[in-house]
């Protein structure tokens, strides 16, 4: 695993989700993850492998599909997150309270979640200010705040 893991292969990295991949769906769910990352010698609570699906889900699907996971792997220096407490727990964090304003489950931020958050958090709080905070951090165009521009936003990793 270890020469796994400095991989920045996708053929070697594609072989690797689809071997955790064990429901066949060609996508890695929360419990396939935290197989992978418990083979790979870390110990992770349930709710940091959550939070970890949700850094990695760019799509907000709810799994994470295989180009995902090649991307991140990729990108990433995976022992480095998984090694780092600090990290760990920023990530499981953001992840606690994007959820706690995501009311409706959907993955994303709608103007009314981002307006309560903005006023529990005692930032300004009026339409024009939650519109435009959501069109400065909208990557995809879709009006709502998804949790990697939440991440953009907080600015803790």
């Amino acid at each position: 695993m270890s020469s796994i893991l400095n991989s920045k292969s996708p053929v070697v990295i594609k072989s690797l989700a689809k071997k955790y991949d064990s429901d066949g769906s060609n996508t890695i769910n929360s419990f396939e993850l935290g197989n992978l990352i418990s083979d790979m010698g870390f110990t992770v609570s349930k709710t940091q492998v959550d939070a970890l699906l949700m850094l990695i889900d760019k799509d907000a699907s709810g799994s994470i599909n295989i180009d995902e996971f090649v991307q991140w792997w990729t990108q990433t220096k995976i022992t480095d997150v998984l090694n780092n407490q600090n990290t760990m727990h920023l990530i499981t964090e953001a992840s606690k309270l994007f959820k706690k304003y995501d009311v409706d489950g959907s993955r994303k931020l709608k103007q009314n979640e981002v307006t309560n958050l903005l006023r529990d958090l005692a930032q300004c709080d009026s339409t024009n200010s939650v519109k435009d905070m959501i069109a400065s951090l909208d990557r995809t165009g879709d009006q709502e705040i998804d949790f990697h521009e939440f991440c953009v936003w907080l600015r803790w990793f």
